[in-house]
């Protein structure tokens, strides 16, 4: 029978490149590691909920209002917060649980923590912001700059005016401050503000999306950058893109360091490749074909004409 091809399967195979590091885990200890995935799923479960009513909502375009079951949390406040600190702590102590497994002899497979980190990942992807209403934020700040005004001048309340949908769910301390984020970030924010207008949780989906491929290219570029120092990618991993700090922080409140994590990671192990390939950027000899170089037809082309990756 061919194999049977599962999601974290096919994901795990995006990392054919990584060194196995470590013996399979034997029966008792993957029963163990099944539960203990469980059991952080059980904590970012009662996390969601508890956000219901615990978490960052909108002050208006709020989808829970006035439907009774996922209204009842806002009902019941202390009670949320209670769920959502108990789930919190359950996730916490199941990842320092699951160390167990990335750690010594026999290790995790990557698939194995692949299905780990989607499976915690859900609830938080399904839930209203926590923690934090940066969120809206950067959608106040995004529309500032989609309406063809500087986001780096003025803030929410004189760029969209007090009254506006985004500038209501924006905390009163941050009304008046311009955006301290770089250009690519807010150009991807107009774009969203472009797709979704005015509807929030279109627009906060819509960034969560864009922190998701923050942590892609985490979990991408991690592994890679641990064996470059000796050390099993599973267990960069576990401490990495699993850690409860990157899931609560990055993932539940929507924080845009996601983004420029992945990328600072990314670039760094694009420029060790070109380091340690043996392909170099060399300057050609006199002679050589210029019209095979690359920028050949655009301003300076002469110049960079003269330069192609080759073996030195």
């Amino acid at each position: 029978m061919g194999r049977q091809l599962s999601l974290t399967s096919s994901i795990a195979g995006w990392h054919g490149d990584e060194r196995t590091v470590g013996s399979p885990l034997n029966s008792v200890e993957l029963t163990a590691m099944r539960r203990t995935r469980l059991f952080g799923a059980t904590g970012t479960m009662l996390m969601g909920i508890g956000a219901l009513g615990a978490g960052a909502r909108p002050v208006v375009q709020d989808p829970t209002f006035g439907v009774r079951i996922l209204n009842l949390p806002s009902r019941i406040q202390t009670v949320s917060l209670t769920m959502t600190t108990t789930g919190a702590v359950i996730m916490t102590l199941a990842w320092l649980m699951l160390g167990r497994f990335a750690l010594g002899p026999r290790r995790m497979s990557r698939a194995q923590l692949d299905h780990t980190l989607l499976l915690w990942m859900l609830p938080l992807l399904l839930a209203p912001p926590m923690y934090s209403k940066d969120v809206y934020s950067y959608l106040a700040q995004s529309q500032i700059a989609r309406d063809g005004l500087n986001p780096y001048e003025v803030g929410p309340a004189p760029g969209l005016g007090l009254d506006h949908v985004f500038t209501l769910s924006v905390p009163s301390l941050w009304r008046e401050t311009p955006a301290p984020y770089g250009p690519l970030f807010l150009w991807l924010g107009s774009g969203i503000s472009a797709i979704t207008g005015e509807n929030i949780v279109a627009a906060v989906l819509c960034h969560r999306l864009v922190v998701l491929a923050g942590v892609g290219l985490i979990v991408w570029a991690t592994p890679r950058l641990a064996s470059r120092c000796g050390v099993a990618e599973v267990t960069a991993l576990w401490l990495g893109a699993a850690n409860p700090l990157l899931l609560m922080h990055l993932v539940a409140g929507i924080h845009n360091e996601a983004l420029m994590l992945g990328l600072m990671l990314a670039g760094t192990e694009i420029a060790l490749r070109g380091i340690s390939s043996p392909a170099r950027w060399c300057r050609r000899r006199r002679g050589h074909h210029a019209g095979r170089g690359p920028g050949r037809t655009g301003p300076g082309g002469l110049r960079w004409a003269n330069w192609w990756p080759e073996r030195c």
